[in-house]
């Protein structure tokens, strides 16, 4: 399903979460692992890649939008629903959780469970 970021009266379409999004974040300093808390960055990050310009030109827009009304909630709407639509985006984020796991050292699920 194509979504649309409207920004400033112009509507572009949303970046589709896969690799290659995914690895124009960690470009940028922004992983799996904070994604959470560099919010401002992902909301940059994901416009710019969404209106095919750098992120200091998305920022700019984003800036003007907000202060000519408009809200970061609409945009992060819209990339919330990008990365639910993404079968890519969630078999990732279920990748990190087992690895994130098996680093601390907790089970990691039951169906991994070996026994003797």
């Amino acid at each position: 399903m194509d979504r649309l970021i409207k920004i400033n009266g112009k509507n572009y379409k949303a970046a589709e979460f896969d690799l290659n999004l995914l690895c124009d974040f960690e470009d940028v300093g922004i992983s799996l692992e904070n994604i959470d808390a560099k919010m401002f960055n992902v909301i940059r990050q994901y416009v710019a890649s969404s209106m095919g310009v750098n992120a200091k030109i998305a920022g700019q827009e984003i800036t003007n939008h907000v202060a000519n009304g408009g809200s970061l909630e609409d945009i992060s709407d819209v990339m919330t629903a990008a990365m639910g639509d993404s079968g890519f985006f969630r078999t990732t984020q279920t990748d990190e959780k087992k690895t994130t796991t098996s680093r601390t050292g907790k089970k990691k699920s039951e169906s991994e469970d070996v026994t003797s």
